[in-house]
């Protein structure tokens, strides 16, 4: 079963007043739990039930971050012109070398609740043919695309949480899926 992260989220402030027993002081405090904790990311198409594309990641303590980066450095090629010392025009290419592919930077702690906070941020980019410019400036040149998303969520252990439904006019609907699972 999925839970839907709500677009809005609301901060509620708890403010509980306790007076002080002899039992309280001498009771230590304990430090938030050091487990690792597995977290899957994945990317599915609207209505398929398999991800298109997963990845884990491994936060090695609680609290701690963990980052993933996969893809490709693509060549981009711009053309210029020079003159020659004999009037000539002569074409020159020159390549800009981009980054593309998914990048994940995760956060992952486990609460006394027994619930895990997720919070990172992913980004995902690739290179697609360029469109027809009415103006013809970039016609037929590749585009570059980027998409990146912040999020925080609070998930009980092993429960797939929807975080974000993305719609693109050329791939569809596609959806965030993300995991926690504690080492235990």
């Amino acid at each position: 079963m999925r839970s839907i992260m709500p677009l809005a989220v609301a901060a509620v402030v708890v403010t509980t007043l306790s007076l002080p027993s002899e039992a309280h002081d001498q009771e230590k405090r304990e430090d938030p739990p050091k487990a690792a904790i597995h977290v899957s990311l994945e990317i599915q198409r609207s209505g398929d039930r398999e991800p298109v594309k997963k990845y884990s990641l491994t936060v090695a303590e609680s609290g701690r971050e963990a980052q993933l980066s996969t893809g490709a450095r693509i060549p981009m090629p711009t053309k210029s012109f020079n003159t020659s010392e004999d009037g000539k025009t002569i074409p020159l290419t020159s390549f800009t070398y981009h980054n593309v592919g998914f990048d994940a930077s995760i956060r992952a702690s486990l609460m006394d609740s027994g619930r895990v906070m997720v919070s990172g941020k992913v980004s995902e980019s690739r290179v697609r043919p360029g469109t027809d410019d009415p103006a013809g400036e970039t016609a037929g040149r590749p585009v570059t695309e980027t998409f990146s998303y912040r999020f925080e969520s609070v998930m009980k252990d092993g429960e797939p949480v929807e975080v974000l439904e993305l719609r693109d006019p050329d791939a569809g609907a596609a959806v965030l899926i993300v995991t926690a699972r504690v080492a235990r």
